[in-house]
């Protein structure tokens, strides 16, 4: 699911991705703020809606689930981290290879120089998550195919190696 907010000429500026087992939108939950953040699904997605009051005396009652809610809200936090320190990288190849490489970090497992991105990521959700336009985001998108770093795969994005690919993000990458 991506979660994306519209600018001022109602455009989506994606945010971030929420993988399965992910809890949103916490911040109204917890807070009581209001969400002003808007979901679409990537591939078919069940999500389940639990109100409010039994979710909070469910957190109350059980001091696990408390212990889960306080990894995701630190796993969200590094996320954010992370998309912050890397902000600076001014071109737009590096802004592409570091967005396939936070996406293999988020929703593959550890521990592989490879990775399958298991969700359809169109050249038009790498632009709009990188702020750039859908035609800059294909052209580099060509280029780290040309190069090898990633392949096509039955509409999956495959990254061939995970350590050049962050190479190519640069030294910056975090």
């Amino acid at each position: 699911v991506q979660m994306y907010g519209l600018s001022h000429s109602c455009e989506q500026n994606i945010i971030t991705c929420i993988r399965a087992g992910d809890i949103l939108p916490l911040e109204a939950v917890l807070l009581g703020i209001a969400c002003e953040a808007s979901f679409s699904a990537l591939e078919t997605t069940k999500a389940y809606r639990v109100p409010k009051d039994y979710f909070m005396k469910k957190i109350a009652a059980d001091p696990e689930l408390g212990l889960l809610i306080a990894r995701k809200l630190s796993q969200y936090c590094l996320r954010l981290g992370s998309e912050l320190a890397n902000m600076p990288h001014r071109s737009a190849r590096e802004r592409v290879a570091y967005r396939l490489v936070t996406l293999a970090e988020h929703f593959v497992e550890p521990g592989s120089d490879t990775a399958v991105l298991r969700l359809r990521i169109s050249n038009e959700f790498l632009a709009r998550s990188t702020n750039m336009t859908r035609e800059t985001a294909s052209r580099e998108i060509s280029w780290l195919t040309k190069k090898g770093y990633i392949k096509r795969d039955n509409g999956y994005i495959v990254i061939n190696s995970l350590p050049a690919l962050k190479q190519e993000v640069g030294k910056g990458f975090q």
